[in-house]
């Protein structure tokens, strides 16, 4: 009996011993280089969520705190009129700024970082203990939920967006441990986690109809009338922790008034709206040439990576043959439904970014490990896992090394004469960045390359490059895209004669920094430019820099784009 005993003790803290190692790799991944950019805010949606966050202050009174007309941690009450994100975890990342003095613009990032790694830290826990509920009655319980455990550890997208401050890792994170809380029949906890998933980001209610056949599903178990209990359960307290939450989602606040915010209605509206296949809006004209497989493709090589995804698909043909348990069968198809439809959707939507796709990482995960727990021979699975996570070692180098723009910025410092003047694409960020150390000033001219075509755009912007001195592309965000846009022809012509050297600027730089596997003496780099321009243009964009020639003039500019 002793010897049972400890053979069960023993067995315990090993799985214990190797999730907190799980934990360990997790956090290392995703707190390694968080300050990447030297507090510059080189991602768009996080310098604005920081603008919006440092802007807010807090109510003097519990009643202003739910009032969404008068409270000052309302967005729309402090001049930013179009806000489209959950505002949960900026209230949450205010509160811990203010808590530890750091709620300020050059600081905040301190924090917001931060919390973003320790949320998506928290998927690796949730995936471990419903693995570990889910499988209760198999021997090798422990192993599955260790192994998607340790796949989600690894998985790129999260690790990327685990160094931003924006709310995709709140909400994947607080999706997860509903998810989790129903698997252990805790109703009210999967409400509330539900609940404060929504007031991060409203694209959580996809989520709901594979929640709501979960529940259902207890019908067989405690018969209709408790199901419907549990479900009106967890719909109340769902809603009243997103009115607790994020009370500014609604009208009023009066909480027997579930009317939603008219301007948040206006600003999905408007959202939408720019995601046209005809329309100009900058950010949405990479997508108007995609396929539905391009989701798909940046998720295989990019997001998730070509060895984990196929340990992921490749347990489909496993797990319904695996579990005996008809209750176990039919969630388990469920999953697989939904995970299903959700890629579908979200694959035939205009705009398929990777990141859109990342409730679904946790579930890719567990279908990850469960296929790599099934492999016997220890050498071989950890020879494949080794094989899958170069990816991601080649990936978290990008967070070893300064930044391509600061290394462009430091370089052009150096190189650019004094009250030299450089245009830049509108839409883009400017470089040189403003560096401590240099007491050189640059003069900046923007070129509105996103403009619809005419000949007034092409003529000003002539006259602007024949004014310049130097060209500086910052990333690839406007010549990956406009060239692939059947409304820009004269824009792809202008691209393909500039990286020809034949509109008078030549190219005198390139910086790059791509994923790469360092061994010192040597290093293998894995060029990416062809992935979705967000996976790139944020972390480690491909900054180009030309310097114009002599014999530049707008008129020979113009005859040349017009040959």
């Amino acid at each position: 009996m002793n010897k049972t005993i400890k053979s069960i003790t023993h067995h315990a803290k090993k799985w214990w011993v190797g999730l907190l190692a799980v934990i360990a790799i997790a956090l290392v991944l995703r707190l390694i280089g968080l300050d990447w950019d030297e507090g510059h805010y080189l991602h768009p949606d996080e310098r604005f969520l920081v603008m919006v966050t440092t802007a807010l202050s807090w109510p003097k009174t519990l009643l202003s705190y739910f009032d969404p007309q008068t409270s000052p941690l309302n967005p729309y009450n402090q001049n930013y009129s179009f806000f489209v994100y959950g505002r949960f975890p900026l209230i949450f990342t205010k509160f811990v700024a203010t808590l530890v003095n750091l709620d300020s613009y050059s600081y905040l990032r301190f924090v917001g970082r931060p919390l973003s790694a320790l949320f998506d830290t928290s998927v690796v826990l949730a995936i471990y203990f419903a693995v570990k509920k889910f499988l209760q009655h198999s021997p090798k319980k422990h192993k599955v939920a260790l192994y998607g455990a340790l796949m989600y550890a690894v998985f790129v997208l999260p690790i990327q967006q685990s160094h931003f401050y924006t709310t995709d890792t709140f909400v994947t994170a607080f999706f997860a441990w509903s998810i989790t809380a129903l698997i252990y029949n805790l109703w009210v906890p999967a409400g509330v986690l539900f609940g404060f998933a929504m007031a991060s980001k409203i694209n959580v209610v996809y989520g709901l109809p594979l929640i709501l056949v979960m529940i259902l599903l207890q019908v067989k178990k405690i018969g209709w009338q408790k199901a419907i209990y549990n479900l009106v359960i967890f719909l109340g307290t769902a809603y009243t922790t997103l009115r607790f939450a994020d009370p500014y989602f609604f009208q009023s606040a009066n909480l027997l008034l579930p009317f939603v915010n008219k301007q948040v209605l206006a600003n999905i509206k408007e959202l939408q709206a720019s995601a046209s296949r005809e329309g100009f809006y900058p950010p949405g004209i990479q997508w108007q040439t995609k396929q539905f497989w391009f989701g798909l493709q940046n998720m295989f090589f990019f997001g998730i990576g070509p060895v984990f995804f196929l340990l992921a698909t490749l347990s489909l043909s496993k797990l319904r043959r695996r579990f005996r348990f008809t209750h176990d069968n039919f969630i388990i198809t469920a999953v697989v439904i939904w995970v299903a439809g959700m890629f579908l959707y979200q694959s035939f939507q205009i705009v398929n970014s990777m990141r859109y796709f990342f409730l679904l990482y946790p579930f890719f995960a567990v279908g990850a490990g469960y296929t790599l727990s099934l492999i016997t021979s220890r050498r071989i699975r950890a020879g494949i896992f080794f094989i899958g996570f170069i990816w991601t070692a080649a990936f978290v180098h990008i967070y070893t090394v300064p930044h391509s723009r600061v290394t462009a910025s430091v370089w052009m410092h150096h190189n650019f004469p004094d009250l030299s003047t450089f245009a830049w694409e509108n839409w883009d960020d400017p470089l040189p960045l403003q560096l401590p150390n240099s007491t050189k000033t640059f003069r900046g001219i923007a070129l509105d390359v996103f403009w619809p075509e005419s000949k007034l755009k092409w003529e000003t912007i002539a006259k602007k490059l024949e004014y310049s001195d130097y060209l500086v592309l910052s990333s690839n965000r406007a010549w990956g895209s406009i060239p692939t846009s059947p409304h820009y022809p004269v824009g792809k012509r202008y691209y393909e004669l500039l990286f020809a050297g034949k509109l008078g600027y030549k190219k005198i730089a390139e910086f790059t920094s791509y994923p790469t596997l360092d061994f010192g003496i040597f290093s293998i780099k894995f060029p990416d430019d062809w992935s979705e321009e967000a996976f790139t243009v944020y972390d480690h964009p491909k900054v180009i820099v030309f310097q114009k020639e002599p014999n530049f003039t707008a008129r020979q500019f113009i005859l040349k784009l017009e040959q």
